[in-house]
């Protein structure tokens, strides 16, 4: 309903390159995480022209990755709601994509678009979310 709203809303015809006409997905943490994933149909359907994603890029341990797929179902969301193609799907129920996958796909297929991302090397707390995902026990069904 908010996209929907969102979409209607006028935009500055007079000047369409002013702020009041920008459309920007962003997040921060979490929702970096799911800007990054949604970005690809906010652009498509929605006109957002740019995106900004701040602290969560999504590396995690190859072993993390069924869990939060089971828990998460990006694969079922993705081929419905975010229109995926067949092999992408395939991909993502074999557990061969994490976040940069999903990513990187939107920047291949819209190039025009500003893709920001906000970060730096040392950030503890995404440093703090593979150690706590790579933990010994914390999976006991793998």
């Amino acid at each position: 309903a908010v996209l929907d709203w969102l979409s209607n809303q006028q935009t500055n015809t007079t000047n369409p390159s002013s702020d009041s006409s920008r459309r920007v997905v962003g997040g921060c943490s979490a929702g970096s995480a799911g800007s990054q994933f949604w970005a690809r149909r906010l652009i498509e359907d929605y006109g957002f022209q740019e995106t900004l994603f701040d602290s969560f890029f999504g590396f995690f341990p190859d072993e993390a990755m069924p869990v939060a797929t089971d828990i998460y179902e990006p694969c079922s969301v993705g081929e419905t709601a975010l229109k995926w193609d067949a092999e992408f799907v395939s991909e993502c129920r074999a557990g061969k994509l994490m976040l940069p996958d999903f990513t990187s796909q939107t920047l291949r297929l819209y190039p025009e678009t500003r893709m920001n991302y906000m970060g730096y090397i040392n950030d503890v707390v995404q440093r703090a979310f593979y150690i706590a995902t790579a933990s010994p026990g914390i999976y006991p069904d793998l």
